[in-house]
């Protein structure tokens, strides 16, 4: 059996070795630099808005749920979630942190 569109697609362990690093580096940076929080969000955003529209497309998206099944677009999606999280939790924890040292 030949793939037709996930051959083009990125590969779950890619898809998670980006998450992952944006998610807990982003998570570290944003803690305790709160202005690093723009630039990996904003990178995280465009990787999240890339993946959604594939996965969101009517033949493409259909497509990767025939050749890969829908625990490929679970994961995706738990990805790119988890990427958008670990900078924004980050970031309010960090300005929590320099609220109270600052009273």
């Amino acid at each position: 059996m030949f793939f037709e569109v996930m051959d083009k697609e990125a590969s779950l362990l890619e898809i998670w070795t980006e998450s992952l690093v944006l998610g807990v580096g982003g998570f570290f940076l944003a803690k305790y630099r709160y202005w690093l929080l723009l630039p990996v969000l904003g990178v995280a955003l465009l990787i999240a808005w890339g993946q959604t529209s594939e996965l969101l497309d009517p033949f493409i998206g259909t497509a990767v749920i025939k050749e890969a099944g829908k625990t490929y677009v679970v994961q995706s999606c738990v990805a790119m979630a988890i990427s958008l999280l670990g900078p924004t939790i980050g970031g309010i924890v960090g300005r929590q942190k320099r609220k109270r040292r600052a009273r």
